[in-house]
C-alpha cells in the first residue's frame, strides 16, 4: 500500500513548540478526580522510544484511542468553538472505527492478553486535568493534548508499518496511518493560532 507523504518534521516542530504551553495550561489533578498524583512523563515521544514489538504497539494504540475518544467526547460537551467541536466529532468517530479494526487485527494475531478497555493512570490524569478546565483554557489544552496524542500515534504507526512482527497489525498500521496524519495536520492548524495568541 502506498503511504501518504506528510511533512512530519514541520509538525514535530509545532508540537515541541507547543508543549511548554501545554504544561502551563493543564493544572494538577485535584482530589475530586480520584487520580493518584505522580510525576508527569515528558510529552514528546521520539521515534527511538517507540517499540516495534506488535503486542506493545497494540496496547499503546488501544490506550491512545481510548484517550482520544474520551477527551473528544468531553470536548463535544465543553467547547463552544465550532471548529474544535467538528474536530472532536471526527476524532471520536475515526478512533472508534480504528479501535474496532485494531481489535480485529489483534485477535487474528492470536495474542492471549486482552487489549485495555480502560485508561491507564497516565491517560486518566490527563483527562482529569482537562475536566478541570472550561472555556478558552479547555479549548487550548484539548488541542495541545491532541497534538501530543496524534504525534505519538503517527510515530507508533510508522514504526509498526515498517518493522512490525505480526502481519495483521502491520497491515492495520499502514491502513490507519493516513487518517491519523490528517488528524495531526488538523490539530496543528487549530492549535497553532491558540498558542500564538497566549
Amino acid at each position: 500500500m502506498r503511504r501518504s507523504a506528510f511533512p512530519i518534521g514541520t509538525v514535530l516542530g509545532g508540537v515541541l513548540a507547543a508543549q511548554a504551553a501545554l504544561a502551563q495550561s493543564l493544572p494538577p489533578s485535584n482530589a475530586s478526580g480520584g487520580i493518584v498524583a505522580q510525576s508527569r512523563a515528558p510529552l514528546g515521544t521520539t521515534p527511538a522510544e517507540i517499540q516495534a514489538d506488535s503486542k506493545t504497539f497494540a496496547m499503546q494504540m488501544a490506550l491512545g484511542d481510548l484517550f482520544e475518544i474520551e477527551s473528544s467526547n468531553l470536548a463535544l460537551e465543553r467547547s463552544r468553538n465550532n471548529d474544535i467541536k467538528a474536530f472532536a466529532r471526527m476524532t471520536a468517530q475515526d478512533h472508534a472505527k480504528s479501535t474496532e479494526q485494531l481489535k480485529d487485527a489483534y485477535m487474528k494475531s492470536a495474542f492471549p492478553e486482552p487489549l485495555p478497555s480502560h485508561l491507564d493512570q497516565s491517560h486518566a490524569q490527563k483527562l482529569a486535568r482537562l475536566r478541570d478546565l472550561s472555556g478558552a483554557e479547555f479549548d487550548h489544552a484539548y488541542m495541545l493534548a491532541q497534538l501530543e496524542a496524534h504525534q505519538r500515534a503517527v510515530s507508533l504507526l510508522q514504526e509498526q508499518s515498517q518493522k512490525g512482527d505480526k502481519p495483521m497489525l502491520k497491515q492495520f498500521a499502514g491502513t490507519v496511518l493516513p487518517t491519523v496524519h490528517k488528524h495531526l495536520s488538523d490539530a496543528q492548524r487549530l492549535a497553532t493560532p491558540m498558542s500564538a495568541a497566549r
